[in-house]
């Protein structure tokens, strides 16, 4: 909520939220997400197994439907923490910052 707050005083511009639908479920029990749902729209990626739940407090813009890869951004900082192969996954722009500031290593 803070960052998304602080975003919109710097660059004044209304911001969306991007996440897989596994996270929509989970969305009441974020951090000050009532709050945070008053400041941003979601897109949300629909992803297999995780149902789209209409009652959620996330104001969703929109669902994506298409699927490129199942995976998770967990998934990834896994991967990455156990020297994992994750350059198909990323941007090499992505990896080399990454890897540069040493992220999800530990």
């Amino acid at each position: 909520h803070d960052t998304v707050i602080e975003l919109k005083k710097r660059f004044n511009h209304d911001f969306l939220w991007i996440c897989g639908s596994d996270c929509v479920k989970e969305f009441e029990n974020w951090y000050r997400a009532q709050d945070l749902a008053k400041e941003i729209k979601f897109i949300v990626y629909d992803r297999k197994g995780f149902r789209v739940n209409s009652i959620s407090l996330m104001r969703i813009e929109k669902v994506l439907d298409h699927r490129p890869d199942n995976i998770s951004s967990s998934q990834i900082r896994a991967s990455i923490k156990n020297n994992e192969d994750v350059s198909k996954l990323l941007s090499k722009e992505v990896l080399g910052y990454l890897n540069k500031m040493e992220l999800y290593k530990n």
